[in-house]
This record gives structure tokens, C-alpha cells and sequence, in this order.
């Protein structure tokens, strides 16, 4: 099969990644219903409750709120 896929005939020997393309398309769907200014919202609604959520359980962000991503959460390890 090797062989076949490089020789001349360039025979694909893998399966096709039909199940990522569906996904692709469904998670670009509800983008799509819901809009890109309101799924930034609610990103970053959610991402604020977590930060509030570890701060209140003494917990330390390494990043300035200033200059955190929604989408990355990094804590610092606490001694011990």
C-alpha cells in the first residue's frame, strides 16, 4: 500500500477524516446561529466567572487581567 502511494499511482492508504469534516461543518453551523460578537460574549462572560471562581478559592492567575485570553486559564502552582 506504501509502495502505491508514492510510486505513480498516488494511492491514498488512509481513511478520509469523514468524521472532522461533519464536525467542522456543525461546530461552524452554530457559530454561524449565533453569532460571532455573541459567542465572544458569552466566552468571555464564562471565562470571568472562572477567574472570580479560582481567585476566590486563593488561587493566583499568572497573567494580569489586563492582559488575559478567554480562552487560556493559567494558574500558578501553589507551594506545597
Amino acid at each position: 500500500m506504501l509502495e502505491k502511494y508514492r510510486g505513480s499511482e498516488r494511492t491514498y492508504h488512509h481513511t478520509a477524516p469523514i468524521s472532522m469534516n461533519y464536525a467542522l461543518r456543525e461546530a461552524l453551523r452554530l457559530i454561524y446561529q449565533e453569532g460571532l460578537e455573541k459567542r465572544f460574549e458569552r466566552h468571555h462572560a464564562h471565562a470571568t466567572l472562572l477567574w472570580e471562581g479560582l481567585e476566590m478559592l486563593g488561587l493566583q492567575l499568572h497573567v494580569p487581567l489586563s492582559r488575559r485570553l478567554p480562552t487560556l486559564k493559567t494558574v500558578l502552582t501553589p507551594e506545597g
